[in-house]
């Protein structure tokens, strides 16, 4: 994710621009001024070892792709200058676009920013809008108002992730997903969001007719990424469902990808991925980064503020770790490869483990979202309060539908809420690295799979489909689930998955407090003498919001220390 700053002359933040963007040219960024759009200033920060933006000038218009944009089965400046006539200001529309990406179509002294369909990108702003960006470390740097927001501090602590408009800086909000930005002069305008179209029960067809119907937008996005990537791409690999479908999809249009799988030998993605990967003789990289040793203590500051840059100011583990995350992050575009991952590729298969009935947002809250102890909490901390504000923001990525929400648009909020705000984070930091592909981010994807019925999507059957459609030689091959998805599954996968939806919503997050494993001790680079190296560890910023010491979570506490150094470094209080 090379990113875009766009600020206005008295924008407060100016002060603060010459010494952010020293900041990232330090650790390897290039900053590039384009000419002033009337009173607004545009600043392009690029990788220049694997760039991710594109430009193209037209009669009407100089266009801006910041992230991979692809229309038809071109990419780069020539899906801009396709793209160019077709643009209409506060009418936004998708139809001919894919990838994951901040748009800037620039006519006169007007300026608009469009993301993709399904609002992967973010465009953060100040309080007083005289800042856009979809960097938020560029954001954060950049704000006059320093103040917390309780609700991001402990939506990135609980779920990984900022869900929503907000984060952990009240100073630093997001646009709603699916807008149009446009500033002309002194006049910012955000137009209402598109919103997500309603979705219409199908008629009942066989499971073999339901995996084509999803399948035919996957093909396409498909078919633009191997055309756009010449055939080099590196597919991240393990034993289930998503990289499986994948890898058909891509065999299917001739592309044979090197693979890529993470853990130690022995472990059952490995073993899996081996097994794959010598059926079909595709090379395999495997990568433990559980090998990597920290630096020494007196070097982590060094590591840690390479990674604040590196990793956009947050990432949803932490910003923690021994420094193998970003040598590998970087590793998957040696050659010019292009990285594909599954992401969000759950939208096949029934993510929250829901009944076919409606439900409220407060429902989907209690499936997924609940699963924190509140003892782990400080005094800003109400339960009750932080669901009702969970579920407030669900129901923003789906206006208009009701307080009752369908099956099916329930169903929806696994790619609006969890693919825009806990997946896309994954796919905007890897955009960072260089060009990389989330196929099943793709709006046309989504809008596929989610009019399919879900009694299709329980035990894995129509992903299962879709992949004995596309390539039949890989689904006979063994899972990491103990079947091959040519097979029915296993009578143990299909109790599980039963107990799962038959479980009561509202108790789940007690059930998963219960069955929680005691913590271990944590990783070296969340020891006292790394912690100490790096910030006050006696925690006197989110010591007000956490028992930290009571933190078991090697995760938890990662991203609480993540949001203790953001808040010190950055005077957030």
């Amino acid at each position: 994710m090379s990113f875009y700053v766009l600020i206005r002359d008295d924008a407060p933040g100016q002060a603060d621009l010459p010494a952010f963007l020293r900041l990232v040219e330090a650790h390897g960024f290039r900053p590039r001024r384009r000419p002033a759009i009337g009173p607004w200033h545009l600043i392009l920060v690029d990788n220049p070892d694997h760039s991710v933006i594109a430009e193209a000038a037209t009669p009407q218009a100089d266009l801006v792709a910041v992230g991979p944009l692809l229309s038809g089965e071109t990419g780069g400046a020539a899906a801009l200058r396709r793209l160019a006539a077709h643009i209409v200001p506060g009418a936004p529309d998708w139809r001919d676009t894919a990838g994951h990406f901040s748009l800037l179509h620039i006519a006169g002294d007007r300026v608009l920013v469009r993301t993709d369909g399904l609002g992967a990108h973010k465009v953060y702003h100040d309080p007083g809008r005289r800042v856009f960006t979809n960097s938020f470390l560029a954001a954060l740097a950049l704000t006059d108002d320093r103040r917390l927001d309780p609700f991001g501090v402990y939506t990135y602590a609980w779920a990984g992730a900022f869900h929503g408009n907000r984060t952990l800086a009240r100073g630093v909000t997001s646009l709603p997903a699916r807008t149009d930005l446009i500033v002309h002069g002194a006049e910012v305008t955000v137009t209402d969001p598109v919103p997500w179209p309603a979705i219409e029960r199908r008629a009942p067809v066989r499971l073999d007719e339901a995996a084509r119907q999803a399948l035919a937008p996957l093909r396409h996005v498909i078919a633009g990424i191997a055309r756009s990537a010449d055939g080099r791409v590196r597919l991240s690999f393990s034993g289930g469902y998503d990289s499986r479908l994948l890898l058909g999809l891509l065999l299917e249009q001739g592309v044979r990808p090197s693979l890529f799988v993470y853990g130690p030998d022995g472990d059952i993605d490995v073993e899996i991925a081996k097994r794959v990967a010598a059926a079909e003789d595709l090379p395999l990289d495997r990568i433990d980064k559980a090998r990597t040793a920290p630096p020494p203590p007196e070097r982590f500051a060094a590591q840690l503020d390479r990674d604040m840059v590196l990793f956009d100011g947050w990432k949803t583990p932490g910003l923690f770790d021994s420094g193998a995350d970003a040598q590998d992050r970087r590793s998957r575009h040696v050659d010019a490869m292009v990285p594909l991952n599954g992401g969000l590729g759950e939208i096949y298969r029934n993510f929250f483990n829901l009944r076919d009935r409606r439900y409220r947002a407060e429902d989907v809250v209690d499936a997924f979202y609940a699963q924190f102890d509140p003892a782990h909490a400080g005094a800003h901390f109400a339960a009750r309060h932080y669901r009702q504000q969970m579920a407030e923001q669900m129901r923003a990525q789906l206006p208009g539908r009701g307080e009752r929400l369908g099956a099916l648009d329930a169903q929806l909020l696994y790619p609006l809420f969890r693919g825009r705000f806990w997946t896309a984070r994954e796919a905007e930091i890897n955009q960072r690295f260089g060009p990389m592909a989330f196929p099943f981010l793709e709006h046309s994807a989504i809008a596929a799979a989610q009019s399919l019925p879900l009694s299709q999507k329980n035990f894995g059957r129509l992903q299962a489909a879709m992949i004995a459609e596309v390539c039949p030689r890989i689904a006979d091959l063994p899972s990491s689930y103990g079947f091959a998805f040519s097979q029915p599954p296993s009578l143990r996968y299909r109790f599980d998955a039963v107990r799962s939806i038959a479980r009561p919503v509202a108790l789940r997050g007690y059930l998963a407090q219960l069955r929680r494993p005691a913590g271990g001790p944590m990783p070296t680079e969340l020891t006292r003498p790394y912690l100490s190296a790096v910030m006050d560890a006696t925690w006197p910023v989110m010591g007000d919001y956490f028992a930290v010491d009571r933190v078991e979570d090697e995760d938890t506490f990662n991203r609480i220390a993540t949001m203790e150094y953001l808040a010190q470094r950055f005077g957030l209080s």
